[in-house]
């Protein structure tokens, strides 16, 4: 009889064992996912505000670019233009290099595109100026890069 009590503390004992370890294992499970949906929130909220101020530099470029023409100043931003150009070409083809295929095929034909309509009218895409030129100080690019 002392037996059939003893085997039945042990079996007892295992099993509360048994059920603490599962009680840990799904408490752990539930802190990871809890941990994983804040740093998938923290990531979305940080990716919304790049893209937030990546729209208002573009807003501000385009407020340079409508102020020089309004001013008669019709050189100074197609010099502007074609150095945001030559800036986002060399930008896009930097970020292809991570892309998924179709992004890849993608950018590399609106890049050819580009590149033809160069070819084609030199005088439009002069984005190498000769020291004789004039530079237009007046014109600056800024880019904000997020810390991260």
């Amino acid at each position: 009889m002392k037996t059939n009590v003893n085997n039945n503390k042990n079996g007892l004992a295992k099993k509360a064992l048994l059920l603490a370890c599962g009680i840990l294992v799904v408490g752990a499970a539930a802190l990871g996912v809890g941990n994983y949906q804040q740093t998938l929130r923290e990531l979305e909220t940080r990716e919304h505000d790049a893209l937030v101020l990546d729209r208002l530099g573009q807003a501000a470029r385009f407020n340079i670019l409508i102020r020089e023409l309004n001013s008669g100043k019709s050189a100074e931003a197609r010099h502007y233009l074609n150095v945001a150009l030559a800036d986002d070409i060399a930008e896009a083809k930097v970020l292809a290099a991570d892309a998924n295929p179709g992004t890849v095929a993608q950018a590399t034909c609106t890049v050819g595109l580009i590149e033809r309509d160069e070819k084609a009218h030199p005088d439009y895409y002069a984005t190498k100026w000769s020291p004789s030129a004039p530079a237009a100080s007046t014109i600056q690019v800024a880019r904000h890069v997020p810390k991260q």
